[in-house]
């Protein structure tokens, strides 16, 4: 990485308010990622998607929404994506977040 390429990203994740993104996946151009944050405590295990200017965050549990501006044509393959891979989500959760563990729910 160029050294204005680091500056840059210190700068942005100043102004973001997080320290690291994690890309898990992307689909369709969604790029889907796990953040750390400044605080100390995370409470609830979370993914963003990033689309086009556009953004949500959802919950790891069951991609249920927290906040998002996103249609629901992307929702629809954030789902169809998390359906097939919160595997991947987990894993990097407990990377990121060793202290907050989540466990994978049986599959049915």
């Amino acid at each position: 990485m160029a050294k204005i390429d680091i500056l840059n990203y210190l700068l942005l994740s100043e102004l973001k308010g997080y320290e690291e993104r994690k890309r898990i996946g992307e689909v369709e151009g969604r790029i889907i990622e796990l953040r750390t944050g400044r605080e100390e405590k995370h409470n609830i295990p979370h993914f963003h998607v990033r689309y086009s200017g556009k953004s949500g965050s959802y919950k790891i549990e069951d991609c249920s929404k927290l906040v998002s501006t996103l249609s629901n044509k992307d929702e629809k393959k954030i789902k169809d994506w998390y359906n097939k891979n919160v595997d991947l989500l987990v894993y990097g959760w407990n990377e990121l977040y060793p202290n907050i563990p989540i466990k994978i729910k049986e599959k049915i």
